[in-house]
């Protein structure tokens, strides 16, 4: 659940205030429209067959207290848009997956005794993503990644949905392109990284076994200790 303010949300993105509103962010940050709930901050993705931004309205009126769009906005949306009492925010670069990264790496930073568990490699990240949740939630209070949300997109969206009295964040982090566990290790910054091993998943992107194992590994090295499968 993110608790930042408007200001602080602009600061973390470099996000372009177009209208300052009257409700304050005290809910997860979500892609979906028909997801939003009282206190959410709505990021309008323009994807290929769906465009978030046709529904900015629908979610400031469900109680939305941002909403990020990927693409200039009217004039007169704007203007209804104010009258709801949201904030109005446009990604820079309208690039709304840089903004969430961005914005989960501020909610992270703001919460530095969490301890994080990221969990990476060719098969068995989520079932050892749920055999820790499961096993740390016995004593601890845990939040993880839902499914398998591993991606640039679904990673900081389970950042930015965990709660500030988490002990113990459970992450798991997907790679199909190489860089992608460096910008999910940079917002994530695990404490611990899990790899449960390496295998010939997405080789044809990456280059040899070797070279895979080697971005895991030295992409995870950067921020935690390692415990190998």
């Amino acid at each position: 659940m993110v608790k930042l303010s408007v200001e602080q949300i602009v600061a973390a993105t470099n996000a372009r205030l177009l209208h300052r509103g009257t409700r304050e962010v005290a809910g997860s940050a979500v892609i979906d429209s028909r997801e939003v709930q009282e206190g959410s901050l709505f990021v309008a993705f323009a994807g290929e067959k769906v465009n978030g931004n046709s529904y900015l309205l629908s979610a400031a009126q469900a109680g939305a207290a941002v909403v990020v769009a990927s693409e200039p906005v009217a004039d007169n949306l704007l203007d209804n848009l104010a009258a709801t009492g949201v904030s109005v925010l446009e990604a820079a670069d309208d690039d709304c997956e840089a903004f969430l990264l961005a914005l989960a790496a501020a909610w992270r930073e703001a919460h530095p005794n969490w301890l994080v568990v990221g969990v990476t490699g060719s098969v068995g990240k989520t079932t050892t993503k749920e055999m820790l949740r499961r096993g740390i939630g016995a004593t601890r209070r845990v939040h993880a990644t839902a499914g398998n949300h591993n991606n640039l997109i679904g990673l900081p969206l389970t950042v930015l949905s965990t709660p500030e009295d988490t002990e113990v964040l459970v992450l798991e982090l997907g790679m199909n392109h190489a860089g992608e566990i460096t910008r999910l290790t940079s917002v994530a910054r695990p404490t611990v990284a899990v790899i449960t091993n390496v295998g010939t998943s997405h080789i044809g992107l990456l280059g040899s076994q070797r070279k895979h194992c080697a971005r895991q590994g030295r992409d995870c090295l950067r921020h935690a200790c390692i415990w190998l499968n």
